[in-house]
């Protein structure tokens, strides 16, 4: 479960209540495996958290949804394990890669909706720098040349590997991602946290 406010204090509230609604279940809460994490400007240090007597501890980074989220925002981390995800995905995939029998628009197929879709997962929240649009664009790169037995020492240029494969680059697949996230929050009732954080 995951809470959200904008003030520890207000965070402190919403812990409290659950904390009661959950005792009357005749439930409890785990204190050593519940977190908190301030994001932007605040600190953890500006305030701290109790919870049945105990302080929760305040962390600068946790896993969340398969995804890495920092107090800065930063997604460095993220997308190196979403690279090593895809990675995985592609090298367990290898007999299908090598496999002469499956034609091209096949393995495109699958290199897309499994390889990329591992790559993309979350990439709507991710605020990319040139560093990390460079990275996941080589990794890509990387695995189309993979699909097409081409190497590097070829001299074949990204932009002819895309056009074989019908790839667009990842930046234009990302900011997809964003648009289509965009009409989904706009969509959404005005009570809603995400609608709330765009207006």
């Amino acid at each position: 479960m995951a809470l959200i406010d904008n003030s520890v204090d207000g965070l402190q509230a919403m812990m409290d209540s659950v904390a009661g609604w959950v005792e009357k279940l005749g439930l409890s809460i785990n204190v050593a495996k519940t977190k908190w994490m301030a994001v932007g400007n605040l600190s953890n240090g500006n305030g701290q958290l109790m919870m049945n007597g105990e302080e929760v501890e305040p962390v600068e980074e946790f896993f969340y949804l398969d995804s890495i989220l920092t107090n800065n925002g930063n997604c460095c981390k993220d997308v190196r394990t979403r690279i090593a995800k895809a990675n995985s995905a592609f090298s367990r995939l290898n007999n299908t890669w090598h496999d002469r029998t499956l034609g091209l628009s096949i393995k495109i197929l699958l290199y897309t909706s499994i390889v990329k879709a591992i790559l993309l997962y979350s990439a709507e929240t991710w605020p990319l720098t040139k560093t990390e649009t460079q990275r996941l664009e080589a990794a890509n790169h990387k695995w189309l040349r993979r699909i097409l037995n081409v190497s590097w020492k070829d001299m074949v240029r990204n932009e002819s590997i895309r056009e074989q494969t019908g790839q667009e680059k990842l930046e234009l697949a990302v900011q997809e991602c964003r648009l289509r996230w965009l009409g989904h929050a706009q969509r959404m009732s005005d009570d809603r946290i995400a609608k709330q954080v765009l207006h």
